[in-house]
């Protein structure tokens, strides 16, 4: 009897430990997710700026589309926070 007491002690220890590493990632994940966007917003307003404005960027809304996607994955930042935010991701999974 005593055994089987201790068993589900230490279950339950191993429970609280993998619920509070899940917390502690969905936490880092959010954090993670929040630096990601701030870089996305970075590396848009610096070519913004370059431009001149948004309609001197590119005259349609998928051109600018284009222009930002090709911008973001030349940023080395913003890769190493995207590729920080998916490996969280899939810890967490």
């Amino acid at each position: 009897m005593q055994s089987l007491y201790e068993e589900a002690i230490r279950l339950v220890e191993e429970l609280r430990e993998a619920r509070l590493k899940a917390v502690r990632l969905a936490a880092e994940l959010a954090k993670a997710e929040y630096d990601l966007r701030v870089a996305q917003a970075r590396v848009e307003r610096h070519w913004i700026r370059q431009a001149g404005g948004e309609k001197n960027l590119a005259p349609t809304v998928e051109d600018r589309t284009r222009i930002f996607t090709l911008a973001l994955d030349s940023d080395e930042e913003y890769r190493a926070r995207r590729e920080r935010r998916d490996a969280l991701a899939l810890q967490l999974e």
